[in-house]
């Protein structure tokens, strides 16, 4: 986060800028700010740490702002928390969201693993024809053998 000041100093504009710096706490950034929360964050709820797996960095980001964002929420008195803080608070709807969008997970995979099986059983089908189409002109070249006229010559001997 970057703050910047401007001032008038003798007739001169004088810029001044306070930078916010991101340090990395088990496995999230966070602002300098940030830091005495996220530690007692942490020693509070060491599992919280632990149980987040998420990869892209951007997200447990957000994901830790948003618990800070929470706790904070929390720790106001029950008169100092508006309606509209708690409307956010709908669990369930973001519970279903998330049970909906792990069963479109769980479809996506056993959808790939079937396209994947479908896959070698159509290779295995190819394979068969593919012999099945060597047989046939095996058994086209013996009946053409079979069914050709028997010459006799002068250099065979019938008897």
């Amino acid at each position: 986060m970057v703050t910047i000041l401007e001032f008038l100093v003798d007739e001169e504009v004088k810029i001044v800028a306070e930078i916010d710096v991101l340090q990395v706490i088990n496995g999230f950034q966070v602002l300098t700010s940030q830091v005495k929360s996220v530690n007692r964050l942490f020693r509070r709820q060491p599992y919280i740490a632990s149980n987040i797996c998420i990869n892209n960095p951007l997200r447990k980001t957000a994901y830790m702002n948003i618990l800070l964002s929470l706790t904070e929420t929390l720790r106001l008195s029950p008169q100092k928390i508006s309606d509209s803080d708690l409307v956010g608070f709908k669990l369930d709807r973001l519970e279903k969201k998330l049970d909906g969008i792990k069963e479109k997970k769980a479809k996506e995979k056993a959808g790939k693993i079937k396209i994947q099986n479908t896959k070698e059983k159509l290779k295995d089908s190819k394979q068969k024809c593919s012999d099945f189409n060597a047989q046939l002109e095996i058994e086209k070249a013996e009946v053409l053998a079979a069914s050709a006229p028997l010459f006799l010559s002068d250099d065979e001997d019938v008897f």
